[in-house]
C-alpha cells in the first residue's frame, strides 16, 4: 500500500507555492491606512534589529490580525493604527493563543461566524495539547484556511525568546506614545525608532561597503552604470553565513536598512553531557571535564567566517 507523507522539503515547497500566495491574497483586503501601518511596523522592526528574525509576510499578518479583528473598527489614522498594533503585541498571549487569520469584523454572516468559532475552538485545543512538543519552537502560531494546523510560516522563527523581546519593546513604545499624548507631542514618532544595541552579548561592526545602486558623478558622466542587484545586502550575507554555521549556539540580529552593525545573543544551551554536547558544536570542557559553550571560540569563528566583511568585533558582556 502506498503511503504519502509530508517531508521537510515538501512542506517548504508547499509554503512557498501555495500557503504564502494565499495569505498574501488575504492581505489585499487591507485599506491604505492599514498598509501604511504595515510599512511603519517594518521600519519599527528594523530599528530594533529584528529585520531577519521576523518574516515580512508575518509582520503584515500581525498588523492584519491586530486591526481587522478589532471590534473598534478600522483605524482612523496611521498613528491610531500603530498604537493599536502596539497594544495587541504587548498584551496578546502568544504562548497559549494561536492567531487566526480570517475575515475582518462584520465580513461574515452569523452562521459562518458561529461555524468559524467552533472550528477555532477545536484548533485551539489541538495547539494547546501540542504546544510543548510539535510547536515548542514556534514563538507565534498562525492558523488560516491555507494552513490550519501546522503554522508552517512560523516553523523557522521567530523563537519564543524573540517574541518575548518584541513584546517588551512594543510595551515600551506603547507607553511612550501614551506619554507623548499627555505631553501634547502627538506629531513626532521618531523616538519610537531609536534602537539600542546594549542588550547584545557581542556587536559585529561591518566594513563600509559601496551600495549596489550608488553611482559616482564620474561614472555617470562617462555613462558607466553599475549592475543593480535586487535585495543585495552585505549585512544579510553575513547574517545568513553566521546563522548557517553558528545558529545552534547564538541568535543574530540586524536591521535591513543598516549595513553597519550586526548583534549577537548567545543561546542558553543548558547542561549537556557526553555525545549530546560533543555533537552540538562550539562546546568545550573545563578543568572538571564539564561541558560549556565556548563563547570565546565562537567569537573567533565569527571573525574567520566573515573576515573580509568585518571591521571589528566588540564584546559587550562578560563571556
Amino acid at each position: 500500500m502506498l503511503i504519502v507523507e509530508n517531508t521537510a522539503a515538501s512542506e517548504k515547497e508547499e509554503l512557498r507555492t501555495q500557503i504564502r500566495p494565499k495569505l498574501a491574497m488575504i492581505l489585499s483586503r487591507m485599506s491604505s491606512v492599514e498598509m501604511s501601518v504595515c510599512r511603519l511596523f517594518r521600519r519599527w522592526i528594523g530599528s530594533h534589529y529584528f529585520s531577519f528574525q521576523i518574516d515580512p509576510l508575518l509582520s503584515d499578518l500581525l498588523v492584519y490580525s491586530a486591526l481587522r479583528h478589532d471590534a473598534a473598527g478600522p483605524p482612523g489614522s496611521l498613528r491610531n493604527g500603530f498604537y493599536r498594533l502596539m497594544i495587541f503585541l504587548s498584551t496578546f498571549d502568544f504562548i497559549d493563543e494561536p492567531i487566526f487569520i480570517t475575515g475582518g469584523v462584520g465580513e461574515a454572516s452569523e452562521e459562518e461566524t458561529e461555524n468559524e468559532e467552533l472550528n477555532q475552538n477545536s484548533l485551539r485545543e489541538y495547539f494547546m495539547e501540542n504546544r510543548s512538543t510539535i510547536f515548542a519552537k514556534n514563538g507565534i502560531i498562525i492558523s488560516s484556511k491555507a494552513d490550519q494546523n501546522r503554522s508552517l510560516i512560523t516553523q523557522e522563527g521567530p523563537s519564543n525568546a524573540v517574541v518575548k523581546k518584541l513584546q517588551m519593546l512594543a510595551l515600551a513604545s506603547r507607553k511612550k506614545m501614551e506619554s507623548d499624548v499627555s505631553a501634547m507631542k502627538c506629531q513626532d514618532l521618531s523616538s519610537l525608532f531609536i534602537g539600542s544595541t546594549k542588550w547584545f552579548d557581542v556587536l559585529v561592526n561591518l566594513k563600509p561597503m559601496k551600495e549596489a545602486k550608488l553611482k559616482t558623478a564620474a561614472e555617470t558622466s562617462k555613462n558607466k552604470h553599475r549592475l543593480e542587484i535586487p535585495d543585495w545586502s552585505p549585512v544579510k550575507l553575513v547574517f545568513d553565513t553566521y546563522s548557517r554555521a553558528l545558529g545552534h549556539s547564538a541568535l543574530f540580529f540586524a536591521d535591513e536598512h543598516n549595513q553597519k552593525v550586526l548583534g549577537v545573543k548567545f543561546r542558553n544551551v543548558g547542561e549537556l553531557k557526553g555525545l549530546q554536547g560533543e555533537c552540538l558544536g562550539g562546546m568545550a570542557r573545563d578543568e572538571l571535564s564539564k561541558m560549556y559553550l565556548n563563547k570565546v571560540g565562537l567569537v573567533n569563528d565569527m571573525k574567520i567566517l566573515a573576515e573580509n566583511a568585518i571591521e571589528s568585533i566588540s564584546v559587550q558582556k562578560d563571556i
